[in-house]
């Protein structure tokens, strides 16, 4: 089945982050999906974890001063699913989000732009 949506995730050399991102999605995500890491300034051997524990991220390398934009910019250029969800490196999936915002999609045939209800880490619902 053709992947439906592409994740793009920006992550300047923070693997831990990844570790606890990377694993939530696969969790929570049934939907058809293609994971875009952006290795931003890392590090050889975090690259190397990266592309060892995580064989099916396609990892574009980013070694020059860039802003968060244009870092994302690199992957959005690749991308080639119906719809695309920028992610930031420290968020961990505790249910279904993917799945929850395609399905609401699908119903809102106008909306072109849409996002889940952010949480801190303390559950609390982040406005901003």
């Amino acid at each position: 089945m053709k992947e439906m949506v592409s994740i793009v995730i920006v992550c300047m050399n923070r693997l831990a982050n990844l570790e606890r991102c990377l694993p939530s999605i696969e969790k929570y995500t049934t939907i058809p999906h293609r994971i875009y890491v952006i290795a931003y300034l890392f590090s050889d051997e975090n690259l190397e974890k990266l592309r060892l524990g995580y064989p099916y991220v396609q990892i574009i390398k980013s070694n020059e001063i860039r802003g968060f934009a244009e870092n994302n910019n690199l992957a959005l250029t690749k991308v080639t699913t119906p719809y695309t969800f920028v992610l930031n490196d420290d968020t961990e999936f505790t249910e279904p989000v993917l799945d929850n915002l395609l399905h609401s999609l699908e119903k809102t045939k106008d909306a072109t732009v849409m996002s889940p209800v952010l949480y801190r880490g303390d559950g609390s619902v982040q406005f901003h």
